[in-house]
């Protein structure tokens, strides 16, 4: 149980690096995830009040973001109706690998 206090967060930062490395490829997973701890490190010193702010922010900003996607696609699907059957997202084309679905749960896991 106290090895997770380690693994945890660090896979996380991994994460995170991985993910940042696939919206800016130029940039090393390695350097994402450095910046990641250093952020996290910077905000835990400067304080549970600071942290706890920041976090707040951070948690209004997706509301925001999730409440403009709900209505976009709200506004989408009353203008021009379904365009696809329902589980087309889920099972897509020729794309959909089950491989990646299984990688998405062991990430979901940790959370």
């Amino acid at each position: 149980a106290m090895l997770d206090y380690l693994l945890i967060p660090a896979v996380a930062y991994l994460f995170s690096g991985i993910a940042m490395n696939a919206l800016v490829p130029e940039v090393s997973r390695w350097v994402w995830t450095a910046i990641a701890v250093l952020v996290t490190t910077l905000l835990n010193l400067w304080g549970v009040r600071a942290a706890a702010r920041v976090g707040f922010a951070v948690l209004a900003m997706e509301i925001v973001v999730l409440l403009v996607f709900v209505v976009s696609a709200v506004v989408v699907l009353v203008r021009d109706g379904a365009q696809r059957g329902w589980l087309t997202p889920l099972t897509g084309d020729a794309t959909f690998s089950m491989a990646a679905v299984l990688g998405a749960v062991s990430v979901a896991v940790l959370s």
